[in-house]
């Protein structure tokens, strides 16, 4: 199995996964393992009020983990999350391995140089002048969510978006299963029912 390890902070933005973890866990592709890490395994409690207890901290994140995604949360990015995260992101991102980092956390993402060398988005892309680690405005997009190569980001407002770029980082799934995926939840469930010729 191929481990994808999401990363939640306390107060995770609970919808931002949503979309993806079911569609590694066999919505759209197969023989993927997701699990949970923190800072440590005490419960995280989402912005919505779901207590989440991790499966792993973030030292026990095995070494041939296929992708990192770093969740949003309400401030927990902001508060000096663990230099860990910092250290793990940057292993992956230099071996190959798929990071995706989607709201708060691709703020985060680029305040420590992840995005330096990648096109991306972000919520407020202005905020980023405050980080002199983050040397790549011309890199931004005005867009929902920004794949390029194996590093996917997103604003907080388009978790499907989001999981779509990641599915294709991954080469999770065919092209044409991963968009279906996403106009079932973009188009609405009719439009795609017809768009598809079910039923």
């Amino acid at each position: 199995m191929k481990q994808v390890i999401f990363v939640l902070l306390d107060r995770y933005a609970d919808w931002e996964f949503a979309y993806l973890a079911p569609a590694l866990r066999g919505e759209v592709a197969q023989g993927y393992q997701v699990r949970f890490a923190s800072s440590d395994m005490l419960a995280k409690i989402s912005i919505g009020g779901l207590t989440m207890r991790p499966q792993l901290t973030l030292d026990e994140i095995p070494e041939d983990a296929h992708a990192l995604v770093l969740i949003g949360a309400a401030g927990s990015w902001r508060e000096d999350p663990p230099e860990r995260i910092a250290q793990l992101a940057h292993a992956f991102k230099d071996s190959g391995r798929v990071v995706g980092a989607i709201c708060d956390a691709a703020r985060w993402a680029g305040s420590v140089g992840l995005l330096n060398d990648v096109r991306h988005t972000l919520n407020d892309p202005h905020e980023m002048a405050d980080f002199p680690g983050y040397t790549n405005a011309q890199g931004y997009l005005p867009e929902e969510s920004v794949r390029d190569g194996n590093i996917v980001t997103a604003n907080g407002n388009a978790p499907v978006a989001f999981a779509a770029n990641v599915l294709r980082a991954l080469e999770a799934a065919p092209e044409k299963a991963i968009q279906e995926y996403a106009d079932f939840y973009t188009i609405g469930f009719h439009a795609a029912m017809k768009k598809y010729g079910y039923g």
